[in-house]
């Protein structure tokens, strides 16, 4: 596999080194001697588990300007892959549901009914 190495200097100016081929450049850790492709493929499997993660975010949502428009966003949702995890209201007329995105990150959906 080839792609191109490019640096950096500390003025920000970004320069083409060359053209390398990964299999062949080996690195030396913790773990040995391992190929830049190794590493690479070590490092996409990790990402796959971040997917999804909060990070520190509990959830975030989306505030509706109807309630009559929870059922429309509900069938949305599933349509597009997300998995309903609750659904109900906090007062009569102040409808809302959670759902889990195909990422796996928690977003909430509801009505506030101002008084």
């Amino acid at each position: 596999m080839l792609f191109s190495l490019y640096a950096s200097s500390s003025y920000g100016e970004n320069f083409k080194i060359g053209v390398v081929d990964i299999q062949k450049i080996m690195l030396e850790s913790k773990k040995g001697k391992q190929s830049l492709k190794e590493l690479k493929e070590e490092f996409e499997e990790k990402r796959k588990n971040l997917i999804g993660r909060t990070g520190g975010i509990a959830h975030f949502g989306f505030r509706l300007k109807d309630a009559k428009d929870i059922d429309e966003m509900n069938k949305r949702i599933i349509k597009a892959g997300g998995i309903i995890i609750e659904k109900g209201e906090f007062v009569k007329g102040s409808p809302y549901l959670f759902f889990r995105d195909p990422d796996g990150y928690i977003v909430e959906v509801w009505y506030e009914l101002l008084l």
